[in-house]
């Protein structure tokens, strides 16, 4: 086994105390990826695990790397004593692959490791609730890190590379029993990196590190990818609002700086009719703006029981009041039945954040408070909160 230690010049813009509610230092947090041969632990290998730490001001790549099948035990059981001092673990899906598969071999060898102690960030975790909304293609890494304009000198996937692998396993064993110098290689033509068709287990294995090295070393220059999830999740402060007859406009802070400008069209439903709401963000400043509904909506009471219906005046009334009613104009009230009415501007609200709350019909899932001034003064920053929430 071999075990490879590179510092690596990185720049990124992100506040690394952001991964966590817990405060953690950035001397504690590791990023982190496996290689595998394939996705089954009982029926694969890891041949390289990978993570990245910070050194003081300095970011240091450490490298795991199995030169013989039987060394997997030794690379599992040096990896997990390295972690023990770390409490924050960054990784890209790692809950979905890298972090079971681990755990399996574990199982497989006996071996009582397990992340129990350290905090998982899963980065593709953090954006996958969104990922019809963010302006990506999909949320494969390469993808992201293409979005983002983050470079990458690695053209191969891990999937292509359990090929490489084999292949080094066969050249590297051959070459420590037959020779004793340097090979040479081959550069492609296309790429400028060395030949997998004519190379020696050097640079095979130069090929294997580089993929997970970048794999590493790119997972902080996408963390402003979650500027999008702070967005989303509504961490924003109100700086004002306006209101014109058909529209309510707020104008809002974006707590992180976003990588990308922004524009999203939403919409709330009443009778068959679309009202839009529309969200512009850039940067670290964004405006959600919400058209009116102008009409009539409903107020039911839960307690349909205690009240009567009024079909002429088309409301419920409590029985205290209902029993000085004929009896020839009124009705026990059923749960459809027991609302009044209220004519106004409204609107939506994706629970019962203020009451009363409306609908324009009992079983109907949109909710709606009526515009107030006083309402907007009071609460305009839980609104545009709640709104990006659970609209987009």
């Amino acid at each position: 086994m071999q075990i490879i230690e590179t510092p690596i010049k990185i720049s990124f813009d992100f506040d690394l105390t952001m991964l966590s509610s817990k405060h953690v230092s950035n001397q504690e947090i590791l990023f982190f990826d496996i290689e595998t041969t394939g996705f089954s632990a009982s029926m694969s290998y890891v041949y390289l695990i990978g993570c990245a730490y910070f050194d003081q001001s300095t970011f240091v790549l450490r490298q795991w790397f199995m030169e013989d099948i039987r060394e997997e035990k030794e690379l599992l059981t040096n990896f997990f004593e390295f972690i023990k001092s770390y409490r924050l673990l960054v990784h890209y899906n790692g809950s979905g692959f890298d972090i079971p598969y681990l755990l399996q071999k574990c199982s497989t060898y006996q071996l009582s490791y397990n992340f129990e102690h350290i905090i998982s960030f899963d980065i593709y975790k953090q954006l996958i609730p969104y990922k019809k909304i963010l302006p990506t293609k999909n949320l494969k890494l390469k993808t992201v890190e293409d979005f983002l304009k983050v470079e990458r000198k690695d053209q191969y996937s891990g999937g292509e590379l359990i090929s490489v692998f084999t292949k080094f396993l066969a050249l590297y064993t051959y070459e420590r029993k037959h020779t004793s110098g340097a090979s040479h290689y081959q550069v492609s033509p296309v790429s400028g990196l060395p030949s997998i068709e004519k190379s020696d287990s050097g640079t095979l294995r130069q090929l294997l590190l580089l993929h997970n090295a970048e794999d590493i070393s790119n997972l902080p220059r996408i963390l402003p990818m979650l500027s999008f999830v702070k967005l989303f999740e509504g961490n924003i402060t109100l700086n004002k609002w306006n209101v014109n007859d058909q529209t309510v406009n707020f104008y809002f802070q974006i707590n992180n700086q976003l990588p990308t400008s922004l524009k999203l069209e939403s919409n709330y439903e009443v009778m068959d009719s679309l009202y839009p709401i529309t969200l512009i963000a850039s940067e670290n400043e964004g405006c959600i703006s919400i058209d009116f509904y102008h009409g009539s909506l409903k107020f039911y009471f839960d307690n349909y029981k205690d009240y009567y219906y009024l079909p002429l005046e088309d409301t419920a009334v409590h029985k205290s009041v209902g029993e000085y009613v004929e009896k020839e104009y009124r009705q026990n009230a059923k749960p459809d039945t027991c609302y009044i009415k209220k004519t106004g501007q409204f609107l939506p609200q994706p629970y019962a954040m203020f009451t009363p709350s409306f609908r324009m019909e009992r079983k109907q899932k949109q909710q709606f408070f009526e515009f107030t001034e006083q309402l907007l003064e009071q609460n305009s920053e839980k609104i545009v909160s709640e709104i990006i929430r659970s609209y987009f």
